[in-house]
């Protein structure tokens, strides 16, 4: 009797307390439920800014922690909807965070250029100004979403990350997530007002146009190996996927029943992407703060109380994004093609590799969210899924063709333009030599297109694909050098090189498409070799034929650049004799790892070499990405290292040393991560 008195009185108690805090609640909402009707994006952007400035907040002196993001006026029409949500979640989950929005009128739009550099000049120049007061200043993308808690008895957000890495890392001053590619990724940094990280900062700037960096994360890997020099590199945690990011592509890998996860970071997706799962988002805010905002309380067994939300936000599950993106993506690609068809002026081929680009995308996209399919050969389907199923290869498939089509038109138009030139005494050569690069641009990307569809088949129709396009690439190569003969032998040379030339980029693409096709799924393991009855000799025969293609067009284009006679200019003929040589080099390092499969260690050494030297010449005249050269450079070595490994263990031990002491270039670090969130 005395405990249900207790219990009674305990939950008179807690209602007086629900009552005040409703009311609370329903004042800190109002402000920002004002935005939801709002469909103008300059409207609703200033509204958001209004209820950012009305939540401050009064931190207590330790730990006061403030977040930062940059919004230009150009990416509105998703980052107001990021915005919303992340706004609405500090204010539910973490109401003692300040939250303020950097834009061009705020004067941080430092990096017009490259905005990816803002965050880092905002950060440096905040440490000093709007965040001096603060002890962390927290940055993220405008494409970053955060979570609410899945466990509301077991809170994580930016605070207890803080708390918890100190713990185990009390040095620590930067904390960042790692990257597949660069050393870490800058989507979202945590950054302690220290006068390490002035300097720290202020460096990463002054870096900012060192050779091959194309932008602020590629700078940041070369910085990494100062740090390692400095011996100062255990001030910069790297933490985890998925505590504080995302792993690319970020909807096929999101896990919503992972508890430990702050956000997902929309990396590399279309804006047109962005726009539909941000509204999604912010639709699920307005649609909370219109509800009765009510508390519950649970009396537990031991006659405690626990008070939780009636009506909270819930994450955003897979069964959402998946319908999302792809109504998004179809209506993209849709909108794409209808472009490309009814266009004929100069700037129908960039068209034209958009809608490709989107589509490849889509059907990517597909595959990976279909997981009982490695490819489209058959339409059967896993039931386990709790989204509705695509029907992937007839989507792909039929996007596919409707652009074969369009740039079939397409190739007929600029074929009769050619001819037209051509018959006509008055057209130059030169007019005549510029439509045969329109013509090749096309045909480039048909041949692209025919690649993607020949990994989206099965073997006998790859074989099939890959056949009639060299037989078409090598008819066209060889009309063009005739419809042309009746011209001066100096213009007979010019079209001769530039027909070459487009031959083998074609065929070469094609085989190396298929090359990888066949690695990735008959050579990969030395399993999948003994359980496979592929003809191995087809696939070295058309390893061959490329590695032939790949010899050739390096030699034309170096002779190209000793000739002493002008021929027909080649565009980017440094840049494309280094991909050349990395697609040899890759070339290579299949040939190791085929012949190292079917246990012939002679023809697996030789190879190994191959690749090595010319691994070796590229980099003393590369001028690509960093991290490009890098990773191939380390896949050498560990391929090398696995061929030795039962013929000779020193230089095996050898290479995997040299291997491992280039991973703080490639940023994979998984071993040396100090935090380890489970």
């Amino acid at each position: 009797m005395y405990l249900k008195l207790q219990r009674l009185v305990r939950s008179i108690f807690i209602t007086i307390l629900l009552i005040w805090s409703i009311e609370t609640k329903e004042s800190n909402d109002s402000d920002l439920s004002e935005c939801c009707s709002l469909a103008s994006e300059s409207q609703l952007f200033n509204c958001l800014q209004r209820a950012s400035v009305q939540r401050k907040t009064s931190q207590l002196p330790s730990e006061r922690i403030i977040v930062a993001t940059f919004i230009s006026g150009n990416i509105l029409s998703y980052a107001n909807h990021y915005l919303f949500n992340n706004l609405y979640y500090f204010q539910k989950y973490e109401p003692e965070v300040e939250f303020l929005i950097l834009s061009e009128e705020t004067g941080d739009d430092y990096s017009p250029s490259d905005r990816r550099w803002n965050k880092i000049y905002s950060i440096y120049h905040g440490l000093d100004t709007w965040g001096k007061d603060f002890e962390y200043i927290v940055y993220l993308d405008a494409d970053i979403l955060l979570l609410p808690p899945l466990n509301p008895f077991k809170p994580f957000n930016i605070r207890t990350i803080i708390q918890d890495v100190h713990q185990r890392s009390p040095e620590s001053l930067l904390l960042m997530s790692e990257d597949l590619l660069d050393y870490g990724n800058s989507g979202i940094l945590i950054v302690k007002n220290h006068p390490w990280n002035r300097q720290f900062f202020h460096r990463w700037i002054s870096l900012r146009d060192s050779p091959n960096t194309y932008c602020d994360q590629h700078v940041l890997s070369k910085l990494s190996l100062e740090l390692v020099q400095n011996q100062t590199l255990h001030h910069l945690v790297l933490l985890p996927v998925p505590v504080i990011n995302s792993k690319f592509p970020a909807i096929e890998t999101y896990n919503e029943s992972y508890e430990n996860q702050l956000l997902i970071h929309f990396l590399g997706e279309y804006n047109e992407v962005r726009v539909a799962i941000g509204q999604a988002a912010s639709g699920k805010v307005c649609k909370v703060m219109k509800e009765l905002h009510y508390k519950q309380i649970l009396i537990n067994d031991d006659g405690s109380s626990t008070i939780i939300d009636g009506v909270s936000l819930s994450r955003i599950t897979r069964k959402e994004l998946i319908p999302t993106k792809n109504k998004s993506m179809r209506q993209l690609i849709s909108s794409r093609l209808e472009t490309f068809e009814l266009s004929f002026d100069r700037n129908t081929t960039n068209y034209a590799f958009e809608a490709f680009d989107s589509i490849q995308h889509f059907c990517n996209f597909q595959k990976s969210t279909n997981k009982s399919v490695t490819s489209f050969s058959t339409q059967q389907r896993s039931t386990s899924h709790h989204y509705p199923v695509i029907k992937s290869k007839e989507l792909c498939q039929d996007f596919l063709l409707k652009l074969s089509q369009s740039l079939g038109n397409s190739l007929h138009y600029q074929y009769i333009q050619l001819e037209k030139k051509i018959s006509s005494a008055q057209t130059s050569t030169v007019a005549i030599f510029q439509q045969m690069q329109v013509l090749f641009q096309f045909y480039n990307l048909k041949a692209s297109l025919t690649a993607f569809n020949m990994t989206l088949q099965d073997e006998k129709n790859s074989e099939l694909l890959l056949r009639e396009e060299l037989e078409m690439i090598q008819d066209i190569g060889q009309q063009l050098i005739y419809r042309t003969k009746g011209f001066s032998s100096f213009f007979q040379k010019q079209v001769e090189v530039a027909t070459t030339l487009f031959i083998l980029q074609q065929r070469s693409k094609l085989l190396s498409e298929l090359s990888n096709h066949y690695k990735s799924r008959y050579y990969d393991s030395t399993e999948q070799m003994k359980n496979t009855q592929r003809p191995f000799l087809s696939i070295i025969k058309h390893e061959e034929k490329l590695m032939s293609d790949l010899y050739s067009l390096i030699n034309l284009i170096e002779e190209k650049n000793k000739a002493e006679v002008k021929l027909v200019d080649i565009p980017d003929k440094e840049q494309l004799l280094q991909e050349y040589i990395i697609k040899y080099v890759q070339s290579s390092l299949r040939f190791a790892n085929l012949f190292y499969s079917l246990q012939q260690s002679q023809e697996a050494h030789e190879w190994c070499i191959i690749a090595l030297n010319n691994i070796d010449i590229l980099i003393s005249s590369y001028r690509g990405e960093e991290r490009i050269i890098v990773n191939l450079r380390r896949e050498v070595y560990f391929v090398c290292s696995k061929v030795h490994r039962f013929t000779d263990t020193e230089k095996a031990k050898e290479y995997e040393t040299k291997a491992l002491g280039l991973r703080y270039h490639a940023g994979d670090l998984g071993h040396y991560f100090p935090i380890n969130f489970s």
